[in-house]
C-alpha cells in the first residue's frame, strides 16, 4: 500500500491511500496518522478513490483517529467514499461523526479556517 501526502493550501493535508486498508496495511496508515497529529498537523482530507474494502483493523484507525482530532477541535475528512465504504461506514455510525464530501474542492472549502 502507498500513502500520498501532499500538503494543500493553509495547511491541509491530503492523504490519498492506493490500496484497500486491512490488517496488513492499516498499522501503516495508523503511523502516517500519527506523525501528522504529532506534527499538530489536524486538517486532514483523505481520499478514499482507490478503496474497495475497509476491514475492522482499518476501521479502528478511522475511529481512533476522529477521537483525537475530535479533543484539539478538528474533525477527519474524506472524500471519494463508493457506496460499500459508505455502508461500511454506516453499519458502523462512522458516518455521523465524520464529514464526507463529494469533492476535494468542497472539502477545501468547508475546512479552511475562516479569517477573522
Amino acid at each position: 500500500m502507498e500513502i500520498l501526502k501532499e500538503e494543500l493550501e493553509k495547511g491541509i493535508i491530503l492523504i490519498t491511500i492506493t490500496k484497500n486498508i486491512e490488517i496488513y496495511t492499516a498499522p501503516r496508515l495508523k503511523k502516517v496518522l500519527d506523525e501528522l497529529f504529532e506534527e499538530e498537523k489536524h486538517l486532514i482530507i483523505i481520499n478514499m478513490e482507490h478503496i474497495d474494502y475497509l476491514d475492522s483493523s482499518g476501521l479502528a484507525v478511522f475511529m481512533r483517529e476522529h477521537a483525537r482530532l475530535q479533543k484539539v477541535g478538528y474533525n477527519l475528512n474524506f472524500i471519494n467514499i463508493n457506496n460499500r465504504i459508505y455502508e461500511v461506514f454506516q453499519y458502523t455510525s462512522l458516518h455521523q461523526y465524520i464529514k464526507l464530501f463529494n469533492s476535494i474542492e468542497e472539502a477545501r472549502s468547508a475546512i479552511i479556517p475562516k479569517e477573522e
